[in-house]
């Protein structure tokens, strides 16, 4: 999972998010939002509805 969540970070950099949103924790959202596992590829990636609270 390591891996996807240095994806995610690179992700957040590159839309220009400032350096205090690039923590582990706001990849995890990026993650769950987008409803990723550590064996699925970006392209799989759902555009599901999910509430703050389903994530924490």
């Amino acid at each position: 999972m390591t891996d996807k969540i240095e994806e995610a970070r690179e992700f957040l950099k590159a839309v220009g998010m400032p350096k205090a949103q690039l923590t582990d924790i706001c990849c995890y959202v990026i993650l769950a939002m987008a409803g990723m596992k550590p064996d699925m590829f970006w392209s799989e990636a759902s555009n599901e509805w999910i509430r703050i609270h389903d994530i924490i």
